[in-house]
C-alpha cells in the first residue's frame, strides 16, 4: 500500500474519527456518571476504578484474537464493543448498568490498541513506523477536536450536553468501524493468521500449537523490554497528571498555565510524530527509545525551574517533553511487532500493551505522594527514571538489536 493510497487516508480518517469520541467523552466519565446516572462521585469513581481492573484482561484476549482473526477484525471487534458500551451507559441510571457500560468501553480500548499496531504493520510493512507516526498524529488532533468540541457543548446545557456528547462518541465509534472495515478488505489476504505463514518463514514456525501466551511468556527480552515500556509509559501519564497540581499550587503559575501546557505537549506531539520517523530511519530502536529517555530526563528536570519563572520555564519543558513523545510512541509500538513470529504478534503486542495499565494505577500514586512531600522530588525522580531507563535501553541494545532491529525496517507483515 502505497502513500497515496485511498484506502490509508481512509483508515487515518478512521482512526481520527475514532479519537474524536475519546476526545470528546473520554474526559467527562466520572462527571457523566454523577450528573446523568445520579451516582454519587465516590461510587462512581470506584465503579470506574474496578472497570478498569476488570478489562484489563480484554487486552491479551483480543492479542489471541489478532493472532487468530487478523488485526483489521479485531479493530473492528472493538468499535463495536465500545458501540455496545456506549448504547448501554445511554441508559445507564444505576450503578450495576453504568459498571457493565464502563467495564465494555475500556476493553474496547484495550482491544483497540492490542491491534491497532499490528494492523499497521500489516498494511504498510516496510514504512510501519512511518504510518504509526502519522496514524497516531490523527488520533492525537481527533482528541484535541474532541475536547474542543466538548468545550462549546458544555456550555449550552451540561445535562443534556453530556448526553449529547456520548451519542456522538457512539456514532464517531460506530463510523470508524465501518471505515476501517472499507479500508481493510481488499487486505484481508494480506493479512496472516495463526494458520499461515509469509514468505521467507517456515510452516512451523506457525503451527497453531505454538500460539499461545506461555510461549510469549518464556521470551526474556519481550518481558525486559515491556518492564522498560512501563518506565516510558509512566513517562509519558504522570508529568499529565502533576502539571495542573505543580503548576498553580507548588509554582503559584496563572490559571491558564496547565491547560496551555497540556495543548501544547499534544499539539507538539502530534506535529513531530509526523516528522520522527523520518530523522530515526535506520537507528536502532533502542537507540531511539533510549533518545527518547534523556529528553524526558531533561524535560523534568526543567520543571523544577518553574518556581522562578512558571510561564517560560514550563512551556520549554512541555516542549522537551513533546519531542520526547515523539521519538517514543512510533517506535516503541514497532517492538513488539519485531521481536514477534508472525502466528504471534498479537500476543506480543498484549503483553507489551500491558505497560499501559500498570503505569495508569502507578501514576497518579506516584503523582500524589512525591507532589505532597516535596514538589521538586517528583521531577527529580521522574529524570532518574527517565535516566535510568535510557542506560538500561542502550545496554541492552548490544544484546537485541538483532532481533529488535532499526528504525523503518520491515517487521513481521513485510
Amino acid at each position: 500500500m502505497n502513500l497515496s493510497s485511498p484506502r490509508l487516508r481512509l483508515l487515518a480518517t478512521a482512526m481520527t474519527l475514532d479519537a474524536l469520541g475519546s476526545g470528546l467523552f473520554g474526559p467527562f466519565g466520572l462527571l457523566y456518571a454523577h450528573e446523568v446516572a445520579g451516582l454519587p462521585l465516590a461510587v462512581a469513581g470506584a465503579a470506574i476504578g474496578v472497570a478498569g481492573t476488570v478489562a484489563l484482561a480484554a487486552g491479551p484476549l483480543a492479542g489471541a484474537l489478532v493472532d487468530r482473526l487478523g488485526p483489521a477484525r479485531v479493530v473492528v471487534l472493538a468499535n463495536a464493543v465500545a458501540v455496545l458500551g456506549g448504547l448501554i451507559l445511554l441508559t445507564a441510571r444505576d450503578l450495576w448498568v453504568f459498571s457493565l457500560a464502563s467495564v465494555l468501553g475500556v476493553a474496547s480500548a484495550r482491544m483497540f490498541w492490542s491491534s491497532f499496531a499490528p494492523l499497521v504493520a500489516a498494511v504498510t510493512a516496510d514504512r510501519a513506523e512511518r504510518w504509526l507516526g502519522y496514524l497516531r498524529s490523527a488520533r492525537l488532533a481527533g482528541v484535541m477536536l474532541g475536547g474542543f468540541a466538548a468545550s462549546v457543548v458544555l456550555t449550552l446545557d451540561r445535562h443534556h450536553g453530556l448526553i449529547i456528547m456520548l451519542a456522538v462518541d457512539t456514532a464517531t465509534y460506530a463510523l470508524a468501524g465501518v471505515l476501517t472495515t472499507v479500508a481493510t478488505a481488499a487486505l484481508r489476504r494480506t493479512i496472516p493468521s495463526a494458520s499461515t505463514a509469509p514468505p521467507g518463514r517456515t510452516a512451523a514456525s506457525a503451527h497453531t500449537g505454538r500460539a499461545s501466551y506461555r510461549t510469549v511468556l518464556r521470551d526474556r527480552a519481550l518481558l525486559r523490554l515491556t518492564a522498560l515500556n512501563t518506565a516510558c509509559t509512566l513517562l509519558v501519564s504522570a508529568p499529565v497528571i502533576a502539571m495542573p497540581v505543580y503548576l498553580i499550587d507548588s509554582v503559584h503559575g496563572p490559571a491558564w498555565l496547565p491547560g496551555l501546557a497540556a495543548g501544547l505537549l499534544t499539539g507538539l506531539v502530534a506535529l513531530a510524530m509526523t516528522r520522527t520517523p523520518h530523522l530515526t530511519r535506520g537507528t536502532g530502536r533502542l537507540r531511539v527509545l533510549a533518545l527518547a529517555c534523556l529528553l524526558w530526563s531533561a524535560g523534568c528536570l526543567l520543571f523544577i525551574t518553574a518556581g522562578s519563572s512558571p510561564v517560560p520555564a514550563a512551556l520549554t519543558a512541555t516542549m522537551v517533553l513533546a519531542l520526547a513523545q515523539a521519538f517514543y510512541e512510533p517506535t516503541a509500538d514497532a517492538v513488539p511487532l519485531a521481536l514477534a513470529p508472525p502466528h504471534l504478534t498479537g500476543r506480543y503486542t498484549a503483553v507489551y500493551q500491558l505497560a499501559w495499565g500498570v503505569s495508569s494505577a502507578l501514576a497518579p500514586l506516584l503523582v500524589g505522594t512525591l507532589l505532597s512531600i516535596n514538589p521538586a522530588a517528583l521531577w527529580i525522580t521522574l529524570a532518574a527514571i527517565a535516566a535510568t531507563t535510557a542506560v538500561a535501553y542502550h545496554r541492552t541494545g548490544a544484546h537485541l538489536t538483532h532481533r529488535v532491529g532499526h528504525s523503518g525496517a520491515s517487521l513481521t507483515f513485510g
